[in-house]
């Protein structure tokens, strides 16, 4: 627009603009008095003005906010071995992990449950988050008050720092499909300053949360090959059933 009301520009823009306004009263306007400027200088100044830079003329994507990423879970690599040694059993069939107690809980306590052909194990995960404790002779027994499971194992734990996940290991002569098994924990708790000397001590015990014992641990998921639904619906029609009380 403006090569066609001036042609080849050759003024300074800005002042061509001031002075336009100045005298936009008059009739006529004199463009004499205006300096001029050489038509390259004119086009930089222009381009300067009207182009955008790079990185004014890219559009940014806009910008997500990443998910925290939690810390894993406390849980200690089992030696399922070791385990199979303690109970003179192999393992058949094991759970996934699962937490007992509430993850703020002052005591944060998971289990993975191992079937073997005549007991029940159950691994517990005992950490310590309460950094003036330091645990000390921690071991599971049976609350008061419950039906007690005869226990046939049951390896103490010596001594729980704050921030350190132990494991305490516990088994059973299989009962039934389905029962709760409600543990309370014993130990000696230590007071400790902040440079993990010890200023007072003290038995304490720590209920946990009943460890249900379902039917579905006793399950293992089969994949069923592509084609073959049919066929594994007949087999599960003709099996045996089982209703669960």
């Amino acid at each position: 627009m403006r090569d066609l009301v001036f042609g080849e520009l050759e003024f300074d823009v800005d002042e061509l603009e001031a002075y336009i306004l100045e005298n936009r009263d008059q009739d006529e306007i004199d463009f004499s008095s205006l300096s001029s400027v050489e038509p390259s200088a004119q086009n930089a100044m222009l381009s300067s003005v009207t182009a955008p830079s790079e990185e004014e003329s890219t559009i940014s994507a806009p910008q997500v906010a990443k998910e925290e990423v939690k810390a894993p879970e406390p849980v200690v690599k089992e030696d399922l071995s070791e385990i199979e040694q303690k109970v003179g059993e192999s393992i058949i069939i094991s759970s996934s992990i699962e937490d007992v107690n509430d993850s703020n809980a002052e005591y944060q306590v998971k289990v993975r449950k191992h079937f073997t052909d005549s007991y029940t194990i159950l691994v517990l995960n005992i950490t310590n988050t309460i950094e003036e404790h330091r645990l000390r002779e921690v071991r599971a027994v049976n609350s008061p008050g419950a039906i007690a499971v005869n226990i046939e194992g049951a390896d103490q734990i010596d001594s729980i720092s704050y921030g350190e996940t132990k494991q305490h290991t516990i088994w059973f002569e299989n009962e039934s499909q389905k029962f709760d098994v409600k543990l309370t924990l014993h130990m000696k708790i230590e007071e400790v300053d902040e440079d993990g000397n010890v200023e007072s001590d003290y038995n304490d015990t720590y209920q946990i949360d009943p460890i249900k014992i379902k039917t579905s641990d006793f399950m293992i998921k089969q994949p069923i090959p592509l084609g073959s639904f049919n066929e594994a619906w007949t087999k599960i029609a003709s099996a045996p059933s089982f209703v669960e009380d």
